[in-house]
């Protein structure tokens, strides 16, 4: 029987197969395969571990090799792994079983059973490989659990001490079901702020909130815990496997679509990925769901120079000198700027105090490659739109709630991607504006290709009407954005 554990380095990580031979010298374990410190400390884990279990610690000098020997293992998910190894060897455990075995978790001194971090990449490693069983930690939580596989739950090592294996089927992964309620205050803003708003949600646009202070930037972000759809299926797996591997991860049980809210003094590893271990950051860890960043210029901009790719890709990649690993990132960007750097340009009763130069340095932080990437941008104070006609699911949270879950099914469907799951703030190229571009950019066709794709599954509809795009150019440059950004244009704009 051959038995593995796992090496949660980055987001796929490595299977480890775990050896081992008994043989004649003075009784004690030692670990070969580049063990870190927390691997080499597992002989004493183990030790106690099998005594507290009703079993023996054979008198024989054992010798266990970490296969592939060329990574260095880290942490104490190994300890079950190695216990089961040495009482297969000992002929302690007389199962009989003749596939491969996935066994991960760490041992306390008594025996317990603990859980440890990366399962669902565990999991999903292992049944890419053909390995259907596994023996994991009982506390486990249910939303980890696999659909492909046989599973054996311990709370402590003396259930071990059987003649049969008792391994259970494993439900698949929960249906994504939508979390709270889209808030009754929600009608206070404009139409045109309230259609951005259900937009953004039900096709994960990217939007860009401009305005000066005091004006709602803050609470329209706020707004984004307050009603979260579920996230599409894949999205679903691939979140909870990322929330496993990082050091700091989601709750398992939270429901509805990621929020993450980093603050301006986060560091370009926190926002993007790395460190040590390669772990997450903010784009991966609101992968699905919905990054949120105030105070968009304060972040720098080195970091807003990184969001460019990651804006517009499904996964990025984390390089370091001895590895290198790919994590989604498909996530909806919602960021809020002031219009110059003393905040009051964009509010008629106050005067701005900023020339000319300091308000192009202020954009120019932006650049117009990332300014470019927003599908949408949103004005706070909006301007009024009494002659533009917006849907009729405006009218209520109610209705808005139903025509985004609506839209959701739609491209859970693949119903404009040829079947494949996806959101349409997240589609490339054009399919049927067939207008000359003239000075229009590429890329500001596509996003009005992907408003007007979003608008209409909101309506309930397989094809694009003329108001649809008529709405997507609003909602791209809406009335009296050219007001306050002026002499920006060549700053911000193609």
């Amino acid at each position: 029987m051959e038995i593995y554990s796992f090496c949660p380095l980055g987001y796929h990580g490595t299977l480890v197969k775990i050896e081992v031979e008994l043989r004649r010298g003075i009784p004690g374990i030692d670990i070969v395969g580049l063990p870190d410190s927390a691997v080499k400390e597992s002989r004493e884990r183990v030790r106690a571990a099998l005594r507290h279990g009703g079993f023996a610690v054979p008198k024989h000098r054992i010798l266990i090799n970490l296969s592939p020997a060329g990574i260095r293992k880290a942490g104490a998910g190994y300890d079950l792994a190695l216990a089961i190894a040495i009482l297969v060897s000992s002929g302690q455990l007389p199962w009989e079983l003749d596939e491969p075995l996935l066994v991960v978790g760490e041992l306390s001194l008594s025996g317990a059973v603990r859980s440890v971090r990366g399962l669902p990449a565990a999991i999903d490693l292992a049944a890419e490989q053909g390995i259907t069983r596994c023996i994991i930690p009982a506390e486990q939580p249910e939303i980890f659990r696999s659909n492909r596989f046989w599973m054996l739950t311990l709370d402590h090592l003396k259930g071990l001490n059987t003649q049969v294996l008792r391994f259970m089927s494993t439900p698949g992964h929960p249906e994504q079901k939508p979390s709270g309620a889209i808030p009754e205050h929600i009608m206070r803003l404009e139409p045109l702020q309230r259609l951005a708003y259900g937009v953004s949600l039900a096709g994960g646009h990217h939007a860009l909130l401009l305005g000066p202070p005091g004006t709602g930037k803050t609470t329209f972000l706020r707004m984004a815990w307050d009603y979260r759809p579920g996230m599409l299926e894949h999205h679903s797996r691939e979140s909870q496997r990322i929330g496993a591997t990082a050091f700091s991860e989601n709750p398992p049980d939270q429901p509805g679509n990621p929020v993450r809210w980093p603050s301006a003094s986060s560091s370009y590893e926190g926002i993007f990925g790395g460190g040590r271990w390669i772990q997450p950051g903010e784009v991966s860890m609101s992968h699905g769901g919905i990054l949120v960043m105030d105070e968009l210029m304060d972040f720098g901009p080195k970091i807003l120079g990184g969001l460019r790719i990651p804006m517009e890709q499904d996964t990025i990649q984390v390089s370091r000198a001895d590895s290198l690993t790919r994590y989604p990132c498909e996530f909806t960007l919602w960021a809020a700027a002031n219009l110059c750097p003393c905040g009051a340009r964009g509010r008629e009763t106050d005067i701005c105090l900023c020339d000319s130069r300091s308000i192009q340095r202020y954009w120019s932080t932006l650049g117009a490659a990332l300014y470019d990437r927003f599908d949408m941008r949103i004005l706070f104070p909006g301007y009024h739109t009494e002659d533009i006609e917006v849907p009729s699911w405006l009218e209520n949270p109610q209705s808005m709630e139903t025509a985004v879950q609506r839209a959701r099914d739609h491209q859970q469907r693949g119903i404009f991607t040829q079947g494949v799951a996806c959101l349409h703030g997240r589609l490339a190229g054009t399919e049927f504006l067939t207008t000359s571009q003239g000075s229009r950019g590429y890329r500001e066709y596509t996003a009005i290709e992907r408003l007007s794709l979003t608008l209409a599954v909101m309506e309930n509809r397989r094809h694009v009407l003329p108001e649809d795009i008529v709405l997507a150019r609003i909602l791209r440059e809406p009335p009296g954005l050219d007001i306050w950004m002026g002499e920006l244009v060549g700053v911000c704009q193609n």
